[in-house]
């Protein structure tokens, strides 16, 4: 006597919705950590190039920006990599997950701040901003 499948047992063939929900967790995480990755070497080009010496141009200061950038949203990539292998109700109620959250979240903030204090502090002293060159000018 055959069994009798449910409409929503299967998907695809022989792959059930849980076993899927699980395949797209692992292709999601491995999507954002190569994505991280890539940010990150993003960082280390953009410090050697402005420590080093060997920018592409003669603005070191916003290759420097760049790299501090690019770091925080590779932390946030790799923390959301880190969120897709925790069950959600895990998220829930945890409390040192939520703290994480709040850490990840202010440390986000940190590239704009001190983009906001460096013009601020430049167009306070008299001087004027440039965007383009990320430094200020004292005309």
């Amino acid at each position: 006597m055959k069994r009798k499948r449910h409409v929503n047992q299967y998907w695809f063939g022989k792959i059930n919705l849980k076993q899927f929900h699980k395949l797209l967790s692992l292709l999601a995480t491995m999507v954002l950590v190569v994505y991280g990755l890539f940010l990150l070497n993003h960082v280390f080009y953009s410090l050697w190039s402005s420590t080093a010496g060997i920018s592409p141009n003669q603005y070191e200061a916003i290759w420097y920006q760049e790299a501090l950038s690019s770091f925080t949203y590779a932390v946030l990539v790799f923390f959301l990599a880190f969120l897709t292998r925790v069950k959600w109700e895990r998220i829930k109620s945890n409390r040192c997950i939520h703290a994480s959250i709040l850490i990840v979240v202010l440390f986000l903030a940190f590239p704009h701040v001190r983009e906001y204090i460096l013009i601020d502090s430049c167009l306070d002293s008299g001087g004027t901003w440039s965007y383009k060159y990320f430094q200020c000018s004292m005309e």
